[in-house]
């Protein structure tokens, strides 16, 4: 009898398998609905939605001059998920941890991505999402492994999900507490060499993310990181409150 209960209990963990693969290339998947296109006059990148309006991605997306004394450019182009060109005008831009925060004009999108509350554990699953330039939205798989400083001083979530130019700005992403929640955001390449990683990848870390949205729109930090329940009906969203 023992026997038999063992092989049905094993049998109903095999099934179930499949199941759990889908349901989490399906939460993926919603998640990407978030992740966006950016277009500068020297290129393109990625953002990621963290409001119905605003949009968050790499300073060096949005200007790739900035550190040498170019001014930052007022607006951008963005593709989003209904195949639609709008414009976004930049808010705000932190050099040292190479983020900007965007508005997007006249359009309210459906979704927003929400972030993790404590750092993953070693060896747990990430994933990378953005554009890679002149391809559609790709998805990458790796192992997170540790934060560090790099030497452009920003705070990174090292991970080996492979990342491509044109990732940056968009969602490192893993999962926590069932759902797909923004680790960092994608901003460079270690690889190469005689590294021991044979590709790796710097995600500038929730926690500077944070202090950056906290500084740059302290309404709009509220909405997300202290009240996300009421993020998506609270006027803070309105056009006139997000400059």
């Amino acid at each position: 009898m023992k026997i038999k209960i063992l092989i049905l209990a094993a049998i109903l963990a095999v099934s179930t398998i499949p199941a759990v693969a889908q349901d989490l290339s399906d939460k993926l998947l919603a998640y990407s609905n978030n992740v966006v296109q950016v277009f500068g006059n020297s290129g393109s990148g990625s953002g990621t939605f963290v409001s119905p309006r605003h949009i968050l991605t790499n300073n060096h997306v949005v200007s790739p001059q900035t550190q040498q004394g170019a001014g930052v450019p007022s607006r951008m182009l963005v593709l989003t998920p209904d195949g639609k060109t709008r414009v976004a005008l930049v808010l705000n831009t932190d050099v040292t941890n190479d983020l900007a925060l965007l508005r997007i004009v006249n359009y309210k999108h459906n979704s927003y991505a929400s972030f993790v509350s404590e750092q993953p554990t070693l060896l747990d699953k990430v994933w990378s999402m953005g554009y890679p330039g002149g391809v559609p939205l790709t998805i990458t798989e790796g192992r997170y492994q540790y934060r560090f400083t790099n030497r452009y001083n920003h705070i990174c979530e090292f991970n080996t999900a492979p990342i491509f130019f044109g990732n940056s700005g968009g969602s490192t992403v893993v999962v926590e507490d069932g759902q797909i929640k923004m680790l960092g955001v994608p901003t460079s390449i270690i690889a190469a060499g005689r590294s021991f990683y044979p590709h790796g990848s710097c995600s500038v870390s929730y926690t500077e993310i944070q202090k950056f949205i906290r500084r740059a729109n302290p309404n709009l930090a509220m909405r997300i990181f202290d009240a996300p329940e009421q993020a998506e009906t609270a006027e803070i969203f309105n056009e006139a409150n997000s400059s």
